[in-house]
């Protein structure tokens, strides 16, 4: 082959990365990583493990009357489980943290593989077959993962509704572990048009290694873009329920200055699904479409489909930030002349994070921008590049939050958002819109 197109996994996953190809130094191998800005995240889902008390139980009871010595080494690893979910209950968070792999259980894991796996090796059909393999394949990648744990790792037990508890091994920095892959390759070029702020990314993909990096300046005209800020209104979570009312009389108001497409981009759903009931009070029902919470593939061609650039009234889709139409789609033209991005994209708050930015804390004292900021304005520039797609195209685009006016976040943004304006209220957003469509 003189070039393999592949997924992230069949260069970086040890699980299954391609061994045919990678296993043997005869190939001067160059990787040319697109999207890099997803492979940090997807790196630490590759180097983690979980496994949780339900899925034991189950099994045990698949097996209880067929093989009696398995269903005893996964009594013994659902005995340990519940001994540590006993241990989350006096824990602030619901979770149990520790810097230390859980021996106890890892070795009563590895008792159990090795069981099952001589069962398995007979090839015997059996109803249970499928479940009990799928399960050894859990434990096989969470005795893998075992090995790999270090200081850039934690080990949690968390509480899953009233009796069932998460064992996970959580890779926090995935740095050291892309050293290995990357080695197979004679060089690695990482590149994203959101490669920002690109020390960030250097450290979570190559460490404190100093490597060759570049910025590309943008290659559309800054004058085809009207990029405003409307720093009125905070969307931070304690003020959320202030702001759904002020939100759709801006939505509104961007909407009504120019007919065409828009897409609204929010922090998550249950803030999208708060703003939905008013903007249906403002807005004709056949001019919004929604993003559900599970879309099919059909379901989503179905929604992109919809914006046609035959359209002859607005139509605007409400979507979820770092979802499936945050990024990857290609709305070019009049398919899409405006989005409007609501909050600063800050990530759920949840213990992973919370571990994230501890680590990072006493890495570097970074550990709020590591763990939250960063991550989340990379939504926000996902989000307002499907604006602009070509040389051509024409386009508004709203940020909403009094943040993004606050100097830690100014110094994110790309070059090319230079022509940035505040606007104080929407009588002077409309000026400002207008006057960009009018010079169209």
């Amino acid at each position: 082959m003189d070039c393999i197109i592949c997924d992230y996994n069949y260069v970086f996953d040890p699980r299954v990365y391609l061994h045919r190809f990678f296993d043997f130094s005869t190939e001067p191998y160059i990787f040319l990583v697109d999207e890099a800005h997803n492979l940090p995240d997807r790196a630490r889902s590759m180097y983690s493990a979980e496994l949780d008390k339900k899925t034991v139980l189950d099994l045990q009871r698949a097996l209880k009357s067929h093989l009696p010595s398995l269903v005893k080494k996964l009594s013994a690893i659902n005995k340990i489980l519940l001994e540590l979910r006993k241990s989350c209950v006096a824990e602030e968070k619901g979770a149990l943290v520790e810097y230390e792999p859980p021996k106890d259980l890892i070795k009563a894991i590895r008792e159990f593989s090795q069981k099952a796996e001589d069962w398995l090796v007979l090839n015997q059909a059996a109803e249970f077959r499928q479940e009990l393999l799928e399960f050894y394949f859990l434990c096989s990648n969470y005795l893998r993962t075992a090995e790999y744990f270090d200081t850039n790792y934690v080990s949690y037990f968390e509480r899953k509704g009233q009796s069932d508890i998460k064992t996970k091994l959580f890779c926090l920095d995935p740095a050291p572990m892309l050293a290995v892959p990357l080695d197979r390759s004679q060089s690695t070029v990482f590149f994203s048009a959101t490669l920002l702020p690109i020390d960030y990314f250097m450290k979570l993909l190559t460490g404190d290694a100093v490597h060759p990096k570049r910025i590309f300046q943008s290659p559309f005209p800054v004058e085809n873009v009207c990029l405003l800020i409307q720093n009125q209104i905070s969307t931070k979570y304690a003020k959320r329920a202030d702001s759904y009312a002020e939100l759709a009389s801006v939505i509104e108001s961007v909407l009504n200055t120019h007919i065409g497409n828009y897409l609204v981009y929010f922090p998550s759903y249950a803030y999208l699904e708060s703003v939905l009931d008013l903007l249906k009070e403002r807005l004709p029902e056949g001019q919004l479409l929604v993003q559900e919470r599970t879309m099919t593939e059909a379901d989503r061609d179905v929604f992109l489909s919809k914006f046609s650039a035959n359209n002859q009234d607005t139509l605007v889709g409400l979507a979820v930030m770092g979802g499936v139409f945050g990024e990857g789609i290609d709305l070019v033209g009049e398919r899409l002349i405006g989005v409007v991005v609501v909050g600063v994209g800050i990530p759920q708050l949840g213990l992973e994070r919370d571990l994230i930015k501890e680590y990072f804390d006493r890495q570097s004292g970074s550990g709020f921008a590591y763990a939250y900021q960063y991550p989340g304005f990379n939504r926000v520039q996902q989000a307002t590049g499907r604006v602009i797609r070509t040389e051509t195209d024409r386009g508004i685009i709203v940020l909403i939050d009094d943040r993004f006016t606050h100097s830690r976040y100014r110094q994110l943004f790309p070059s090319h958002w230079r022509g940035v304006q505040v606007v104080q209220n929407s009588v002077e957003m409309k000026d400002k819109l207008m006057l960009f469509w009018s010079r169209t």
